[in-house]
């Protein structure tokens, strides 16, 4: 769940519970928790972090970068809304805890997009499993 500092719930993530080859995750509302669904695009080439956004199942938004360096770019309608950068820290590398950063367009849902970014982490996730 995202908070913002009233500490009020505006949005939350969940991984679909549907097997299938593409990873899926939902993001929406508090009261409609499968309102976008991003989903995995390229599975087998191991170095794009690329997913497609879509909501009541029709493509809206594609996320395109690179895996390795976690480096990204949301877009939507076609149009660059938001580009993501992992950063490198301490934290990042002993206790595998990512940070990233986030430059979005004036305008843009600052929740809606940290929830796609959050999706994308937990979808290209280095896992030692």
């Amino acid at each position: 769940m995202v908070h913002v500092p009233s500490k009020q719930e505006v949005g939350q993530l969940r991984k679909s519970k549907m097997p299938g080859l593409k990873a899926k995750y939902y993001v929406g509302t508090m009261q409609d928790d499968k309102a976008v669904k991003v989903v995995e695009k390229g599975a087998f080439n191991p170095l794009n972090c690329d997913a497609k956004i879509e909501v009541g199942g029709k493509d809206v938004g594609l996320v395109k970068g690179n895996w390795r360096a976690k480096e990204y770019s949301i877009s939507l309608n076609g149009v660059q809304v938001a580009s993501v950068k992992r950063k490198t820290s301490f934290s990042s590398l002993v206790f595998d805890a990512d940070s990233y950063c986030l430059e979005m367009g004036p305008g843009c849902d600052m929740a809606f997009l940290v929830l796609v970014t959050i999706a994308l982490d937990e979808m290209y996730h280095e896992s030692d499993d």
